[in-house]
C-alpha cells in the first residue's frame, strides 16, 4: 500500500434525510501532520537548502517539540472519537473528564490500552537527543503507530458526494493545514500550543523550555506547511514563519511583556495571517470546512487496530499493592473518581436507612432506567467488610446520575449505605439477604452492573470521612436554607450556561450565511433552540440545533418529522422541494460514549464545547479562558 494514495475510494451518496456517518476526517487529517514531520532528514535537508542553517545547531530541541505537539493532537482525536470500533468504558469516560493522569487509569478497555502504547513510544521520541537518534525513533514510530492506523483506514473510507472532483490526498493535505493551523499555530497565553494539552498526559512546559525550542519549532512548522501546501502558496504568510516575531501582526496583548511569551503569542496572531491567506482559500477551493465529514468510513467493523492492542501495558501500581494509600486508590477507581459522596449511616436508625432505603433506591433507579429507556445499567458497589469475629459486614453505594435539564452541570455522585447489614446471624443476616435478593433480580433483568470490594471497615470509614460532602447528622437543618439559596443561583447559572449555548449555535449557522435562521423558533406550541435554512448546492438544508437534554431523542426526531410535513411550516420556510435535515445536540460538556454513540445511530450529530472553542472560526479572536470557567472545561 503506498504511503500517500488510497488503493480503494468510494463516493458515498447523500440521503435526504441526513444520517450519522462516522468519519476519519480528524484522524487522518492529525496522522498526515506526524506522518510530514517524521521526515527528519527531509527537514534537515530544507533547513539547510533554504536558510543555510546547519543541523547541528539547537534546532533538534523545537523541531522534537513539535513533533510531540503533533502526536498529542492525534492522541486527543483518538480518546475523543467514539466512531472507530475502539472500545471504550465508563471508566475511561470518567478518567479522561475528570482528567486523571494516564499512569493512574487502569487498563478496562481497548481505547486505553491503544492510547498508552501509543504514547510509549512518542516517549521515544521526546528522549531522542542526536538528529540520527530522532530519525530512527520517528520511524519506529511511523512503522507501529502511523502506519497500523493508516492501513486500517485506508481502502475502507469513502469520499463525501460534495467533494466529487477533490483528490483523496488533497483532502486530507487540507485536513493536515486546518489542524497544524488551529492546534501547532495557534498558542494559548501561557506560551503552550493549543495542540500541547491533554489533560490524561504530563505537561513538562516551562518558560525556559518555551525559551529553548522556540526556534526549531518556529523552522519545523514552516517545513511541514510548505510540505502541505505545495508552491500554490510560496507566496503567502507561509515564506514569513522563519521571521515571525518581527512581522506586525497585530498589537501585542498584556500578557506578552515578557520576551518568551512575545516570541511564541507572535505565532498566535500568525495563524489568523494563515487562516485568511491558507486555510480559508482551500476551503472555499474544495468545498471543505472544519466540521464538514469529508472522508466517510465505510465499516467500522472492518477497522483492525490489533497491532497497538496486542502488547498489554503495565497497570497502575497501586492495582496490585495492599498498602492503605493503595486501597484508596482503587476506592477511588470503584467510584469512578466522583467527589460527590453522601453517606447513610445505618448504626444508628438501621431499618429507616438501611437494606430498606437501599433497596428502594435501587428500585427507583432501575424504574427510571426503564421508563427514560436508557440502555446504561445502574451502577451499584458491594463492599464487603470482614468481621473479626466470623462472616462479613456490608455497604453498598449507589451511582445517582444527575445532570441539569441543560445538560450543562453534572452533579452526578454516590449514595453510600455504610454498614447495613451483616451475613452472619439474626437481623443482620435476614437483611442481607433481603438486599442481595434485589440485587440479583434487577442484575438479572440487566437493569444494573455489580462491582464489589473487601475493605475493613475502620479503614473504608476513614476514606468516607475524607469524601463526606455534607454533614447530614447535625447540620442539615442549619446548611438547608443556604443550600436552597445556591440551588437556586446553579439554577440560574445553568440556564444561563443554556443561553449561550444557544447564541453559540446561532452564531456559527449565521456565519454560514443562512437564507433564513430564527433562534427559539416556535411552531405549533413547540420550541427548538435554533433553526436555519441553507441553499447548498441548489439543495435546501435545514439545521435543527437542540442544546437542552430536556428533550428526548425521539421527541426531536419526531418533532422535526412531523414539522417538516407541516404545510404552514413549509411556508413559513419556503421549502418546495423535501430538504435535507441535520439534528444537532450541543453540549457544554463532553456525554459519555453510549450517548455519542445512541445519538449518532439516530442521526443526531454532537457538538461539543470543547470542541467548539478551538475550531470554531467566530471565536478564533476570543479568549475562551472565561468560557472554560463558567463552563468548568479542563
Amino acid at each position: 500500500m503506498s504511503e500517500n494514495k488510497f488503493d480503494e475510494v468510494k463516493v458515498l451518496k447523500n440521503d435526504k434525510y441526513e444520517k450519522f456517518t462516522p468519519s476519519s476526517d480528524h484522524v487522518l487529517g492529525r496522522i498526515r501532520i506526524v506522518e510530514l514531520l517524521s521526515n527528519v532528514e527531509e527537514f534537515r535537508k530544507w533547513v539547510w537548502e533554504r536558510h543555510q542553517i546547519s543541523s547541528d545547531t539547537k534546532l533538534i530541541e523545537g523541531y522534537r517539540f513539535l513533533i510531540e505537539v503533533g502526536i498529542r493532537t492525534l492522541i486527543d482525536a483518538l480518546a475523543y472519537d467514539p466512531f472507530l470500533g475502539i472500545n471504550e468504558d465508563f471508566t475511561f469516560y470518567r478518567a479522561r473528564h475528570i482528567g486523571l493522569n494516564l499512569r493512574e487509569t487502569p487498563n478496562t478497555c481497548d481505547k486505553t490500552i491503544l492510547i498508552k502504547n501509543i504514547w510509549k513510544h512518542a516517549k521515544t521520541i521526546k528522549k531522542s537527543k542526536k538528529w540520527n537518534e530522532l530519525e530512527k525513533n520517528t520511524n519506529e514510530f511511523r512503522k507501529k503507530v502511523l502506519n497500523v492506523l493508516k492501513q486500517s483506514l485506508e481502502g475502507n473510507t469513502s469520499i463525501s458526494a460534495k467533494l466529487l472532483n477533490v483528490e483523496i490526498n488533497e483532502i486530507v493535505n487540507a485536513l493536515g493545514i486546518l489542524y497544524t493551523n488551529i492546534y501547532l499555530a495557534d498558542i494559548r497565553h501561557n506560551g503552550e500550543p493549543v495542540g500541547y494539552y491533554f489533560q490524561m498526559l504530563d505537561s513538562s512546559v516551562t518558560p525556559k523550555y518555551l525559551k529553548r525550542t522556540f526556534e526549531g519549532y518556529k523552522y519545523g512548522l514552516q517545513f511541514l506547511l510548505q510540505k502541505l501546501t505545495g508552491e500554490k502558496f510560496k507566496k503567502t504568510i507561509i515564506k514569513d514563519i522563519h521571521r515571525v516575531e518581527e512581522l506586525d501582526l497585530g498589537k501585542p496583548s498584556e500578557g506578552e511583556l515578557d520576551p518568551v511569551a512575545k516570541k511564541w503569542m507572535s505565532l498566535h496572531r500568525l495563524s489568523s495571517k494563515l487562516r485568511e491567506e491558507v486555510v480559508k482559500p482551500i476551503q472555499k477551493e474544495i468545498g471543505i470546512e472544519i466540521t464538514s465529514k469529508s472522508l466517510i468510513i465505510d465499516d467500522v467493523e472492518k477497522l483492525d487496530f490489533h497491532a497497538l492492542l496486542k502488547e498489554h501495558p503495565p497497570d497502575p501500581d497501586y492495582l496490585s499493592d495492599n498498602s492503605d494509600s493503595s486501597v484508596k486508590k482503587k476506592v477511588d477507581r470503584l467510584l469512578y473518581w466522583h467527589s460527590t459522596i453522601d453517606v447513610l449511616d445505618t448504626r444508628k436508625v438501621e431499618v429507616f436507612s438501611g437494606v430498606l432505603a437501599f433497596s428502594s433506591v435501587l428500585a427507583g433507579q432501575a424504574e427510571i432506567l426503564r421508563r427514560t429507556n436508557r440502555q446504561e445499567p445502574v451502577k451499584i458497589l458491594r463492599f464487603i467488610h470482614p468481621n473479626p469475629e466470623g462472616g462479613n459486614d456490608y455497604s453498598y453505594g449507589i451511582l445517582i446520575e444527575a445532570y441539569t435539564l441543560s445538560g450543562l452541570a453534572d452533579y452526578s455522585g454516590w449514595l453510600i449505605f455504610y454498614d447495613c447489614c451483616g451475613d452472619y446471624s439474626g437481623f443482620a443476616e435476614s437483611e442481607h439477604a433481603f438486599a442481595e435478593a434485589f440485587v440479583k433480580s434487577y442484575k438479572e433483568k440487566g437493569a444494573i452492573e455489580v462491582e464489589e470490594f473487601k475493605i475493613a471497615k475502620p479503614l473504608f470509614r476513614d476514606i468516607l470521612a475524607e469524601k463526606i460532602t455534607t454533614d447530614i447528622k447535625s447540620e442539615l437543618i442549619k446548611e438547608l436554607d443556604d443550600k436552597t439559596k445556591i440551588q437556586s443561583l446553579q439554577s440560574q447559572l445553568g440556564e444561563t450556561k443554556g443561553m449561550l449555548l444557544e447564541l453559540l449555535a446561532y452564531s456559527e449557522l449565521i456565519h454560514k450565511n443562512p437564507s433564513k435562521i430564527e433562534w427559539r423558533y416556535t411552531f405549533n406550541g413547540e420550541e427548538i433552540d435554533v433553526i436555519a435554512k441553507m441553499i447548498e448546492k441548489s439543495q435546501e438544508k435545514l439545521y435543527f440545533v437542540e442544546c437542552s437534554t430536556s428533550t428526548h431523542d425521539k421527541e426531536l426526531q419526531d418533532r422535526v418529522a412531523r414539522w417538516i410535513k407541516n404545510p404552514e411550516f413549509k411556508k413559513d420556510w419556503a421549502i418546495s422541494e423535501p430538504p435535507d435535515v441535520k439534528l444537532i445536540r450541543f453540549f457544554g460538556k463532553e456525554p459519555p460514549p453510549q450517548v455519542k454513540k445512541r445519538l449518532a445511530e439516530k442521526g443526531i450529530q454532537v457538538w461539543t464545547l470543547k470542541n467548539f472553542l478551538q475550531e470554531s472560526e467566530i471565536l478564533k479572536h476570543v479568549k475562551s479562558g472565561k468560557i472554560n470557567f463558567i463552563f468548568d472545561l479542563s
